[in-house]
C-alpha cells in the first residue's frame, strides 16, 4: 500500500518513522511506549478510513499490524491533551472549558483529524454507550455528559463485558457473543462526567482490550416463559441495547437486562434462558439474562403523552417479593383457619400490626399489585417505586422546575438505616439525596423560601438529587427535566429494581416509611381550632383520626393522599375533599362519641366527594372490600419502631 496514496496513511507512516519505528511491510515485534503514543495520537478516528484506533481496519490502512497490543500500558500517558467537560466544542477549539489554539502554543488535532470530543463520542459509542450519538457530533452536551458518568460507573465494576476479536455484525443480539471478563484496570474516580486523564486512561484500555458496557437492555418476545426471538427497532436497527425510556415505543416485548457485571446476586430460577438452550442454567462467562419489565405508552387526563418503563407482577421475583408480613415486619398474621383449640403460634403480629398491615397491604395491592420490585416510569411521575409508588421526582408542565419526590426522601431514609446499603445501591452509582435524615426528617418536609408549594402543610417527605463532581463531592442536581429524564430510563430502572430485589432491608424500611403517612395524616389538625372533649374532662384541638377512625376510611384517606395531598391536607390541616365529606355527612357533636352508624356515613360522602375525579375507583373499590372493616375506632395504629415525627 503505497504511501502516497491518501495524505493520511503518509502523515501517519512519517510521524511513526520520526518516532524510530518503521511500520513498513513486514515489521513484527513489540512496541515502544513512544510507537503507542503515536498510533494513539494521530491514528485517532476517521470514519472513511478507520474505526476506532485499536482496531484491525487502522492497521490495514498504514501497512499491516507491525507488534501486538503490550501487555501493559503507560500510566503516565492520556487520551487527549486535554481534560473534556460539558460545553466543549470541537469546531469552536474549546477544551476543558478554554478557547484553544496553535498561535498561543496549545495542542490541536492534526489535519484530517477528528475533535478531541468527536473522539471521545465515537470511543463512547463503540462501548455500547450509543445514547451519545444524540448530541451533535463534536459537542460535549448532556447526552456526552451522561454518557461519560454511565462508563465511569461501569468501569468501576470488577467484571466486563468482551467481545470477539471477530464480532459477527450478523448476529443479534451482538451481546451473546460477548463474554464476562474481570476488569483488570478498575476506575475508582469519581462518577463525575468529566472525561478527566484517569476516564481517558480507562478509554484506552478499553479499547485495546475490546471491553463493552457489561448490561444491555433488550426487548424479546416469549414463548413458554423463554425469550423466543428480539424485536427489531426498524430495518437497520435492532432492540439490542436501550437506554433512554422510548429508545423502543413497543409494548409487546418484554425487556430484559443482559447482565456480566455480577454485582447483583440472581438466583438461577431468574434467569431467562432463550428457547433453544438446553439448560436453564446460565452458561459459565455468558451472562445472566434478568426480566425488567415492558414500555407502556401513556396519555395523562390533560393529553399529554409520556411512556417509559413498567414492571408488573407478571415480571416480578414473586418468590421473594410478594408482600407479607414476614417481609415487612418479621411476624406472620393469625391463621384464619386455626381451630380454637390449636396451640397459640409464636410471634404473632400484634393486634396493631395487623390493623396496620391490612391498610397498607390494600393500598400497595392498588399502587403496586402487592409486589416490591413493582415500579414504574412512563408518567409524569419520574421513576416511582414502593409500597405506595413513591416518586424521584414529579414534572409539573405548567411548573418551570421539577417538583421534589417522595423516594428521594425515602433514599435518605435508607442512608441513614442502612449507609452500607445506601452505597451500593445509589451513591455508588455517583448520585446522591441532597440532606440528612437526622432522627425525623425534618429537612424533607419544606421547601427553600421562593418556591410555591409549602410541602409540609401537606404532611409528605419531598427530596431531591445530588450529583458527584470531580473533585469527588456531591452538588446539588438542577431540578430541570433533563436529568429526570434520565433517570427514567432503562439502566436507571434496573438498578433501583435489583436494589429491592437483592435488599430485604429496603421493604423492611418500606414498612416504617408506609406507616409514617398515616400517622401524620391521623395526627394532622382538623381545621387548627375545633377541639374534642376527652373523658377526663379536657379538651384538646381535633384530628383528622378523631374524625375517620375506620379501616376502610384510613385506607380511602390514605390512598387518595398518595395522588392528591392537598385535597386531603392543606395548610397544615384537613383539604377541602374531606371537609366536603363532613358538611356532606351533616354530623354534629363530639366525633368521639360516634358509632359506625356514623362512620358508615362518612365513608359514603368520602366516596361521593371523589365522584367525576381519577379517585372515584380506588375509592368505590376500597369501600366495596370485604378485607376493611368500616366499623367505627376498628383502625388500630401500629406505631412500634417509628423514627420521631417532625410535625408533632
Amino acid at each position: 500500500m503505497a504511501s502516497g496514496d491518501d495524505p493520511l496513511k503518509q502523515y501517519i507512516q512519517q510521524q511513526c518513522t520520526a518516532q524510530g519505528f518503521s511500520i513498513g511491510n513486514g515489521d513484527s515485534g513489540h512496541a515502544t511506549a513512544s510507537s503507542l503514543d503515536t498510533i494513539r495520537q494521530y491514528s485517532e478516528y476517521r470514519p472513511d478510513t478507520f474505526t476506532n484506533f485499536w482496531s484491525p481496519p487502522i492497521w490495514d490502512s498504514i501497512g499491516g499490524n507491525p507488534f501486538a497490543a503490550p501487555e501493559t500500558y503507560p500510566e503516565s500517558e492520556e487520551m487527549y491533551p486535554y481534560v473534556l467537560r460539558f460545553e466543549d466544542e470541537d469546531q469552536k477549539k474549546q477544551w476543558d472549558g478554554q478557547q484553544r489554539s496553535e498561535a498561543n502554543g496549545d495542542t490541536v488535532p492534526p489535519p484530517y483529524f477528528l475533535g478531541y470530543v468527536q473522539q471521545l463520542q465515537n470511543a463512547l459509542k463503540e462501548f455500547g454507550f450509543t445514547f451519545v450519538s444524540n448530541d451533535d457530533e463534536g459537542v460535549f452536551g448532556w447526552n456526552t455528559y451522561f454518557a461519560v458518568r454511565e462508563f465511569q460507573i461501569y468501569s468501576g465494576m470488577l467484571y466486563l463485558a468482551q467481545a470477539p476479536a471477530t464480532l459477527n455484525e450478523e448476529i443479534h443480539p451482538l451481546s451473546t457473543q460477548y463474554t464476562q471478563v474481570k476488569n483488570t484496570q478498575v476506575y475508582n474516580g469519581p462518577v463525575s462526567g468529566v472525561a478527566d486523564f484517569e476516564t481517558q486512561r480507562k478509554i484506552v484500555q478499553w479499547g485495546w482490550n475490546r471491553w463493552r458496557c457489561p448490561v444491555t437492555i433488550e426487548a424479546w418476545s416469549m414463548e413458554s416463559g423463554k425469550r423466543n426471538a428480539l424485536y427489531k427497532i426498524d430495518n437497520d436497527n435492532w432492540a439490542e441495547n436501550l437506554w433512554g425510556a422510548k429508545d423502543f415505543a413497543n409494548n409487546n416485548p418484554r425487556m430484559f437486562a443482559h447482565d456480566f457485571t455480577g454485582y447483583y446476586t440472581v438466583p438461577n430460577q431468574y434467569h431467562v434462558p432463550h428457547k433453544n438452550d438446553a439448560s436453564t442454567q446460565p452458561e459459565t462467562g455468558k451472562g445472566v439474562y434478568v426480566t425488567i419489565g415492558e414500555y407502556v405508552p401513556f396519555t395523562d387526563h390533560n393529553n399529554i403523552t409520556w411512556g417509559g418503563p413498567v414492571s408488573k407482577l407478571k415480571h416480578s421475583w414473586e418468590a421473594e417479593m410478594k408482600m407479607t408480613s414476614e417481609r415487612l415486619f418479621g411476624k406472620p398474621l393469625p391463621d384464619p383457619s386455626a381451630s380454637e383449640n390449636s396451640p397459640a403460634p409464636q410471634n404473632v403480629a400484634t393486634e396493631e400490626e395487623q390493623s396496620t398491615y391490612k391498610v397498607i397491604d390494600k393500598i400497595c395491592e392498588l399502587e403496586a399489585g402487592n409486589v416490591f420490585d413493582s415500579m414504574n416510569a412512563y408518567d409524569s411521575a419520574i421513576l416511582s417505586a414502593g409500597l405506595y409508588h413513591w416518586t424521584i421526582c414529579l414534572i409539573k408542565s405548567s411548573e418551570p422546575k421539577i417538583r421534589k419526590g417522595e423516594l428521594s426522601a425515602f433514599l435518605a431514609y435508607l442512608a441513614e438505616a442502612h449507609p452500607a446499603i445506601y452505597q451500593k445501591v445509589w451513591q455508588r452509582f455517583g448520585i446522591g439525596i441532597a440532606g440528612q435524615w437526622g432522627t425525623d426528617g425534618k429537612s424533607f418536609t419544606d421547601e427553600p423560601p421562593g418556591h410555591s408549594r409549602e410541602h409540609k402543610n401537606v404532611r409528605k417527605y419531598f427530596g431531591w438529587i445530588t450529583l458527584q463532581e470531580e473533585n469527588g463531592q456531591f452538588t446539588m442536581a438542577p431540578r430541570e427535566r433533563t436529568f429526570a429524564d434520565h433517570l427514567r430510563g432503562w439502566h436507571w430502572f434496573y438498578r433501583l429494581q435489583m436494589a429491592i430485589r437483592t435488599n430485604p432491608e429496603i421493604p423492611q424500611l418500606m414498612w416504617n416509611y408506609a406507616r409514617m403517612r398515616i400517622r401524620d395524616i391521623r395526627a394532622t389538625p382538623w381545621d387548627g381550632t375545633t377541639t374534642v372533649a376527652l373523658e377526663d374532662g379536657t379538651t384538646r384541638i381535633a384530628t383528622i383520626g378523631d374524625y375517620f377512625t375506620s379501616e376502610k376510611a384510613i385506607t380511602m384517606i390514605t390512598r387518595w393522599h398518595v395522588w392528591y395531598p392537598d385535597q386531603m391536607i392543606s395548610g397544615g390541616k384537613r383539604g377541602s375533599k374531606l371537609q366536603a365529606a363532613l358538611n356532606n355527612a351533616n354530623l354534629s357533636g363530639n366525633p368521639l362519641d360516634w358509632t359506625t352508624t356514623q362512620e358508615t356515613t362518612l365513608i359514603d360522602k368520602l366516596k361521593d366527594a371523589a365522584q367525576g375525579s381519577l379517585m372515584e375507583s380506588p375509592m368505590t373499590t376500597i369501600q366495596a372490600t370485604t378485607d376493611l372493616s368500616g366499623d367505627r375506632n376498628s383502625f388500630k395504629f401500629d406505631t412500634s419502631n417509628l423514627p420521631d415525627s417532625p410535625f408533632a
